[in-house]
């Protein structure tokens, strides 16, 4: 199953009314990348990384369930020179 995850996160950000950097801080990620791959989908068997510690307040700033948005995780591939959806954890 495919879905275009950094657009779900990009309408939570926005709801948020946070910075990319702010949104970054809030998932738990030094960084995070979301509009230069808005058109990416990503098959969620690869993800790396869920956002669990975000999803009750993202989910009810998204209107969405937590389950569905807990269907959706992020690729981390630091490493990478393109990753879909780049991130890095907090130590």
């Amino acid at each position: 199953m495919n879905y275009t995850l950094n657009r779900a996160l990009k309408m939570i950000r926005i709801g948020a009314k946070l910075s990319h950097r702010e949104f970054g801080d809030y998932l738990g990620v030094d960084w995070i990348w979301l509009s230069r791959f808005e058109n990416q989908r990503i098959p969620i068997e690869e993800a790396a990384v869920t956002i669990d510690p975000a999803l009750p307040i993202a989910a009810r700033l998204a209107e969405v369930s937590v389950d569905w948005l807990r269907s959706l995780a992020i690729v981390c591939n630091p490493a990478a020179e393109q990753p879909a959806f780049a991130c890095r954890r907090k130590s």
